[in-house]
């Protein structure tokens, strides 16, 4: 039974290719890296222009990317703290400029919002002692709103494994709050490197 597991990956590598769908170029790839301790990031360093690929991997548009932009700024220090649990910070807001449909994902709201009180794209780092450091992008200004925090709905979120010096890498997940959804893996690579 080993000896299928070669062959199995090689048939869903080949199902997932989309016919059509256009080749990796240097700088131009994102693939799946290897989780990485997150204790010791300078989340604030993430602030600034970035390029960010979604792959999908699951869902309606399986096989398809979209490829965008954020723009990330430092929170204002009377807003890094996020409700009344001490262990959540939002260290990085800003704005997002993607194609989320293009993978089968969707947003609560604008991705554009500028606002600090709403902003399209938000960090949460949150840090416990049972699961360590965790951090998680999300995407839409309803999702991302100081006084009111969904629990059900419209959901696309980044769910960060890894931080290099100018790359972010994980896996991804969104939901329409009915129950179908799409997922995949994603790269984050500041602009100019």
């Amino acid at each position: 039974m080993c000896l299928l597991w070669p062959a199995v990956t090689l048939a869903l590598a080949a199902c997932a290719a989309r016919p059509g769908a256009r080749s990796a170029v240097a700088g131009d790839e994102c693939v799946p890296r290897a989780p990485a301790q997150l204790s010791g990031v300078r989340w604030d360093g993430l602030a600034g222009g970035w390029r960010v690929t979604l792959v999908a991997t699951a869902g309606p548009r399986s096989g398809s990317r979209s490829v965008g932009t954020l723009a990330l700024q430092i929170q204002d220090g009377a807003l890094l703290r996020f409700g009344a649990d001490p262990n959540i910070t939002v260290p990085v807001y800003g704005t997002a400029r993607l194609a989320l449909n293009e993978v089968g994902a969707q947003a609560m709201g604008d991705l554009g919002s500028a606002s600090a009180a709403a902003p399209g794209v938000a960090l949460y780092v949150t840090d416990n002692s049972e699961r360590g450091l965790t951090a998680t992008m999300r995407f839409g200004s309803g999702a991302n709103r100081r006084d009111l925090m969904p629990i059900e709905g419209v959901y696309t979120a980044l769910f960060v494994q890894r931080v290099d010096s100018n790359a972010v890498f994980g896996i991804w997940a969104s939901s329409s709050g009915e129950g179908a959804g799409a997922s995949g893996h994603f790269c984050v690579v500041r602009a100019g490197s």
